[in-house]
């Protein structure tokens, strides 16, 4: 059993680094197989399951860590309440996009190509979205490592489908088609992990069940829809007023890179839990002392990424999917100015003290202000506009709304609520080791993309480890000494 807080998120964490990278490498090799117009048709596809798929999960497979923990003796019942209602709303949008959702998104889109591609698709929300509740399950058990070792064995099982019917015929539709019948193998696997995870109870769900978490679920769904919808919107609008083609471009460059969710999400999953008890008991000074610990932690993994992955944004989009998308860095560069206000999870702070309602606030404030302003600078900007919006409603609407409400709830002022001047001298030295990797760089412009990526990583993380050392976030000394007992 593994009691450390931070073995659990890093397991939770490996499981996810696994699962993002299965997702980027089916992009690199699609985006190699296809022209730009099919590659989109794929990503357009997916495009439509991430933006209905919060919606349709309506919070439940959060909601199952606290019905769980509430109702051990019947956790089998609380399971299949759980998954009758996630398998109802996967099937009734796979029902959606067969009897005509796919022709009505094909239309929006401006893309002929989407309709066969959905309906190909169809099958998979039904069969996916249980899925969905193994998380919940398995950390309840307290069963990372098979939490992680799921993660990746699903993934995995969607690279092959996906790469393989992509090299055997070529076609984006049966690319989606392989996504389906991934789930075919996924769901069955799923089940047993979740029912041998929830032993205590009969396997008979009851409407009052069902219903109470639905009631319970609604507010923690459309936040997290709304959140979704959030950093969507822009992919939308772009999607219905350019080419395939264009799109294509915009949506390889626009994406948060996934360790924000893989660092903030696994740090949330193993904190949480504690910090309620702390807020329960009144401690709010240790409350906020654990969560100011865990931004500072993410901050050290986030600020390096910002930095380097901003100087090698070129490089980076030519290595993954080729020439043809290198324009694809300027939206990727734009996008990585939000890592530095991703370190710190307040959703976290509002759960803890019980007030779900705020995390749907300040998703409703986001999506509502978003929608005002990506229109606007798409129109003046073009396609980086609606980029350049998400980042500026974050940074002037939503975190300002999240660090008054969470420390209210704290009783803390606003000046205590970061360790800001750690936090900056952290990213001095950041932005010093870029400087380094720009000056090694800059003369050798002939390097080429893995020439160039190569240098500039390898002389940036040099210099941040000399600084991390001596700044005692790591210990060369130890790891060396690691290093040569393994080789010898």
């Amino acid at each position: 059993m593994i009691r450390s807080r931070t073995a659990k998120a890093g397991v939770l964490a490996s499981g996810q680094v696994l699962t993002a990278g299965a997702s980027l490498i089916t992009f690199v090799v699609l985006s190699r197989l296809f022209e730009p117009a099919d590659y989109a048709t794929y990503r357009q596809t997916l495009l439509v399951y991430n933006f209905a798929g919060p919606l349709l999960a309506l919070g439940l497979p959060s909601a199952l860590y606290y019905f769980l923990a509430q109702q051990p003796q019947r956790s089998r019942g609380v399971l299949a309440e759980n998954l009758l209602l996630l398998g109802s709303a996967g099937l009734l949008f796979s029902i959606f996009l067969v009897l005509g959702g796919n022709r009505l998104l094909s239309t929006l889109f401006n893309n002929p190509s989407l309709e066969r591609s959905l309906l190909l698709f169809a099958l998979y929300p039904a069969l996916i979205l249980p899925t969905a509740s193994v998380a919940a399950c398995l950390m309840t058990a307290d069963r990372p490592v098979s939490t992680a070792l799921f993660n990746f064995g699903s993934r995995f099982a969607m690279v092959i489908g996906v790469v393989g019917a992509a090299l055997f015929w070529g076609r984006p539709e049966y690319v989606a088609f392989a996504l389906s019948l991934t789930g075919v193998l996924t769901l069955p696997v799923a089940l047993v992990l979740m029912t041998r995870a929830c032993r205590e109870g009969r396997f008979s769900p009851t409407t009052e069940g069902a219903w109470g978490q639905l009631c319970f679920s609604v507010p923690l769904g459309l936040a997290t829809m709304l959140s979704m919808l959030n950093l969507r919107i822009g992919h939308l609008i772009v999607a219905a007023g350019t080419t395939p083609e264009d799109f294509a471009v915009f949506a390889n460059g626009a994406m948060e890179i996934p360790l924000i969710g893989i660092v903030t999400g696994s740090a949330t999953a193993v904190l949480l839990p504690e910090m309620s008890r702390q807020y329960r008991d009144g401690r709010y000074a240790e409350t906020l002392a654990l969560w100011q610990r865990s931004a500072y932690k993410t901050a050290l993994i986030l600020f390096p990424a910002m930095v380097i992955l901003f100087i090698v944004a070129e490089d980076l989009m030519v290595l993954l999917y080729s020439e043809t998308y290198r324009s694809s860095a300027l939206p990727f560069r734009i996008l990585l100015l939000l890592l530095p206000i991703r370190i710190a999870n307040y959703g976290a702070i509002f759960q803890a003290a019980g007030n779900s309602r705020l995390v749907l606030t300040r998703a409703a404030l986001s999506v509502a202000a978003t929608l005002v302003v990506v229109p606007v600078f798409v129109k003046f900007f073009g396609t980086v506009g609606a980029v350049w919006a998400i980042v500026l409603v974050l940074y002037v609407i939503t975190i300002p709304f999240c660090l008054v409400k969470a420390a209210q709830l704290l009783r803390s002022e606003l000046r205590r609520m970061l360790p800001y001047r750690k936090l900056l001298a952290l990213l001095g030295w950041c932005l010093l080791a870029g400087c380094a990797a720009i000056a090694v760089r800059f003369p050798f412009p002939e390097a080429g993309a893995t020439g160039g990526l190569a240098v500039s990583v390898a002389v940036f993380f040099t210099v941040l480890g000399i600084v991390y050392h001596f700044m005692d976030v790591i210990d060369v000394r130890t790891i060396l000494g690691r290093l040569s007992k393994r080789v010898g």
